[in-house]
């Protein structure tokens, strides 16, 4: 077996509406994450690897920006990945969890007033199978899954906890497009993720609602299409 490291640095850029309804962007540094795999062979087709990441909120959030590029917390996960490759073909299968950390925002009170962000943590898999199509390019067809627990905000004033809230959880199901092409050692990776199903996680009363309605209703999670470009290099020790 080998051991690999990887250090994933995010370029992030955010767009929103405030509470006037005006567009709001934030561009920036995102949350650098650090994660060490070590791949081992089963047989001469299956190859396995168990991976641990440690996330570190070095993205902006409420204190130096209006929209948050990270999460400011220390987050700790761990996955297991598995290979079985069939000629041209490689099925891919992931499982992991992510124990998320904690952020703290102090509001600017005249006495000491903060929100605990105790965000939920992650359950994530995925499945994906991959064609050769020649020795530098490949495409692969996915299935991912993940859930999100919902985030208990703590609010705490002058030193006192008063009442918390919470905010939902998601569980989505999205299907992706990518592929990859290599040069030299780096692999150039580009594709689309198509939502599926999307479901909050949570109480009924702490799903978003439309008001508008009587009596309120809630408000499905949005769904968008997103499109991703990266670049890897590995390092083997």
């Amino acid at each position: 077996g080998y051991l690999t490291f990887s250090l994933n640095i995010p370029y992030t850029m955010r767009k929103m509406k405030d509470y006037s309804n005006n567009d709001v962007k934030e561009s920036g540094l995102g949350d650098i994450s650090i994660s060490t795999n070590y791949f081992t062979k089963l047989s001469d087709s299956w190859l396995i690897s168990p991976q641990i990441t440690v996330k570190f909120p070095t993205g902006k959030m409420y204190d130096d920006s209006d929209i948050p590029l990270g999460t400011g917390s220390y987050d700790f996960g761990f996955s297991i990945w598995a290979e079985k490759s069939i000629s041209k073909f490689d099925l891919d299968f992931l499982f992991g969890y992510i124990v998320k950390g904690t952020y703290t925002y102090d509001l600017p009170d005249t006495v000491p007033h903060s929100w605990e962000y105790h965000y939920g943590n992650v359950i994530n898999g995925k499945f994906s199978l991959s064609y050769a199509v020649n020795e530098p390019l490949s495409l692969t067809f996915s299935f991912l899954f993940q859930r999100t627990d919902k985030t208990e905000i703590k609010d705490i004033y002058n030193g006192s906890p008063m009442t918390p809230s919470n905010l939902v959880g998601l569980t989505k199901l999205d299907t992706g497009i990518s592929a990859t092409y290599s040069l030299y050692a780096f692999d150039i990776n580009a594709g689309v993720i198509i939502p599926i199903t999307y479901d909050w996680v949570g109480d009924d009363k702490d799903k978003p609602k439309d008001y508008s309605k009587t009596p309120p209703v809630n408000i499905d999670p949005e769904k968008t299409v997103k499109i991703k470009v990266s670049v890897s290099y590995p390092l083997s020790f």
